[in-house]
């Protein structure tokens, strides 16, 4: 039976005698050679390295940038390849006119559908002001409305809200998109 006692000498004795049985537990096999590494750790110890000769180049070549010489000729019909070009892509993109920016202006040619959103959302920015709250639902609504209104006239609306709401007139109520 085990001696039980709690004092330091035998307790000490005892963490010794284990730690010399695990040394012992260790130096047995590895005497013997009963444990040996095995040959894919052997192969990761020591590779082997085999080698092709890389071809010997004889003689080196430097190239400079190429230079093109055109004769008077060919310097012509090059110049009159890049007008007729010009020409015909200013036929095929005729110059645009300018689309006016002021909301009004835009207003007066827009067709009713286009002019029922543009009330509708501006209807619900107004309502949004007047009772200081903007929501999430707003914003859909918002977003549906502008679709197909043209460029101005959706940052004529869009602008106006963002202001409200950084100015602190208009409190957005959502953490989502404001529109």
């Amino acid at each position: 039976m085990l001696n039980q006692s709690n004092d330091s000498p035998s307790r000490l004795r005892g963490i010794l005698l284990c730690c010399l049985g695990m040394l012992v537990g260790l130096a047995i096999p590895l005497a013997a050679g009963w444990w040996r590494p095995s040959s894919r750790v052997e192969a990761l110890a020591a590779p082997t390295v085999e080698t092709t000769p890389l071809p010997v180049v004889s003689r080196s070549m430097v190239l400079g940038p190429v230079t093109a010489q055109l004769g008077e000729d060919d310097k012509e019909s090059l110049r009159r390849l890049i007008r007729e070009e010009i020409k015909s892509g200013q036929a095929v993109a005729p110059a645009r006119e300018e689309q006016p920016r002021d909301p009004e202006t835009i207003l007066k040619d827009l067709p009713p559908g286009q002019l029922a959103s543009y009330r509708r959302a501006q209807q619900l920015v107004d309502q949004a002001a007047s009772s200081k709250v903007w929501r999430e639902d707003d914003g859909r609504q918002l977003r549906s409305s502008l679709a197909g209104l043209p460029a101005p006239l959706h940052e004529h609306l869009t602008l106006a809200l963002i202001d409200a709401v950084n100015n602190g007139q208009i409190h957005f109520e959502g953490r989502g998109m404001l529109f």
